[in-house]
């Protein structure tokens, strides 16, 4: 059952806090692969994660994809959503493509982590860093809050506080 395995020694949801508008773009559907220079625990494949929205706006960001940025402001410092951690995998070439006069880049996969079949080549989203040696981590059954809950984030992946735990879909 998806984001139900736990690792024997935290049961505790492990939350993860991006930049806006990056953690609202998970949340409403539109980035459903975060990038980052280091592969996720082990112990997260296949769990649920909360994603939490940093006190840190990428105003250029919000302007590039058309988001408010006040509300932006707004959402900062707050849980934006849940979702399962499926799997990761590192980017072993980047390459740009142009078709009909559309830029595309294609990315060759590396090493994954997970348990899943990955395709040899995709192709790169806009909504974030795919150049080679990074980690991609695919991110399934998005669950958005219908009212943002406020916690202070931290870098890299942190417990979520018991008391907000349980409020989180």
């Amino acid at each position: 059952m998806l984001g139900l395995r736990h690792n024997g020694a935290n049961r505790h949801m492990r939350a993860i806090t991006l930049h806006e508008p990056w953690a609202t773009m998970i949340a409403d559907g539109t980035k459903t692969y975060e990038t980052r220079h280091w592969a996720p625990p082990s112990t997260l494949y296949g769990r649920r994660i909360a994603i939490h929205a940093g006190r840190t706006v990428d105003v250029d960001a919000v302007d590039l994809f058309d988001y408010d940025l006040g509300a932006m402001y707004e959402n900062a410092g707050k849980f934006a959503c849940t979702a399962v951690l499926s799997h990761a995998f590192r980017v072993k070439s980047y390459k740009l493509l142009v078709r009909r006069h559309r830029r595309h880049y294609v990315v060759t996969t590396g090493e994954v982590r997970g348990g899943v079949e990955v395709p040899p080549t995709m192709t790169a989203d806009r909504y974030g860093d795919w150049s080679k040696g990074r980690w991609i981590w695919a991110l399934i059954d998005v669950r958005a809050l219908d009212e943002r809950i406020p916690c202070h984030g931290q870098q890299g992946f942190w417990n979520v506080p018991e008391d907000i735990e349980g409020r989180l879909p």
